[in-house]
């Protein structure tokens, strides 16, 4: 009986930003994103990881996972290269212009900054272009 690694990944969508990192570096294409009019969607083509865990280990947001499973010999054989969805992340509407947006975590937030900076929380309900606005108003006082 074979005991190969069968390697796993493991995604939390309320943590994804869809910032495509684990796209970028997936040698095997295992990771896959795909950017839709109203909401992003995570993807994963079973039985492709090779368990590198470069995108566990440089996502963001610590929003995937990766774990071995031993494959009883019969898995390996069977293991089908599917992709599957894991799950749709709606985007936001930016609070300065009203444009869509990938959102900000709440639960990132939370984690990171223990929910206690309320000037950070408010410019991460704003897209890129409104808070480097903001942002640039700011440094001008």
């Amino acid at each position: 009986m074979s005991n190969k690694a069968n390697w796993k990944v493991i995604y939390d969508p309320i943590k994804c930003t869809g910032c495509k990192v684990c796209v970028d570096l997936c040698s095997e294409k295992t990771v896959q994103i795909e950017d839709r009019v109203e909401n992003f969607e995570f993807m994963v083509c079973e039985g492709t990881c090779n368990g590198c865990r470069k995108c566990e280990e440089f996502c963001p947001t610590n929003a995937i996972t990766i774990t071995e499973e031993q494959d009883n010999g019969n898995l390996g054989k069977a293991q089908s290269k599917e992709v599957v969805s894991y799950g749709r992340v709606l985007y936001t509407h930016c609070k300065g212009c009203n444009k869509l947006m990938k959102p900000f975590p709440e639960v990132v937030y939370q984690k990171k900054l223990k929910g206690q900076n309320a000037v950070y929380h408010e410019k991460s309900l704003l897209c890129p272009d409104c808070r480097r606005k903001v942002m640039a108003k700011d440094l001008r006082k």
